[in-house]
C-alpha cells in the first residue's frame, strides 16, 4: 500500500532553504490551497518540505504567491515537550513539483527553463 497526495496552491511566504551537515539540503515552505466558492470558501494551509538537489532547484525558483503543482506523501510526527505535552504536525513530503507561475525572475538572457529537471 502506498499514499499520494497532490496540491495545486500557492506559497504562503517566501521558503527557508537549509544546508546541514556536509551535503544535505532541505526546503520548507508553506502552500495555501483554496477550496470552495463565494462566502463558503476557505483557504487550507499545507506544510511542506523538499530534500536533497531538488531543494536547491526548488528554492532557486519559487517565491511568496508562486503557483506551484506538488506531489509526495503526507508525514506526521510526534513529539512530547519538557511539561510533558503531546505535540503533532503534519507536513508534506514534496516528490515531484512543477511550477506554474509567479516564480522569481530570470536574469535578462537567461534561457527559458525545461519541462525537464536535471536530477
Amino acid at each position: 500500500m502506498f499514499q499520494t497526495i497532490v496540491i495545486c496552491g500557492r506559497l504562503g511566504k517566501d521558503p527557508e532553504f537549509k544546508t546541514f551537515g556536509e551535503d544535505k539540503q532541505v526546503c520548507k515552505f508553506v502552500v495555501a490551497v483554496n477550496d470552495g466558492f463565494g462566502h463558503k470558501q476557505r483557504t487550507e494551509w499545507f506544510n511542506c518540505a523538499i530534500w536533497a538537489k531538488k531543494a536547491q532547484i526548488f528554492n532557486d525558483l519559487v517565491q511568496k504567491g508562486t503557483l506551484v503543482f506538488l506531489e509526495g506523501k503526507q508525514m506526521t510526527s510526534e513529539w512530547t515537550d519538557s511539561e510533558n505535552k503531546r505535540h503533532f504536525r503534519s507536513e508534506v513530503q514534496v516528490t515531484n513539483f512543477r511550477i506554474i507561475s509567479g516564480g522569481k525572475p530570470r536574469p535578462e538572457g537567461e534561457p527559458e527553463p525545461t519541462d525537464e529537471i536535471p536530477f
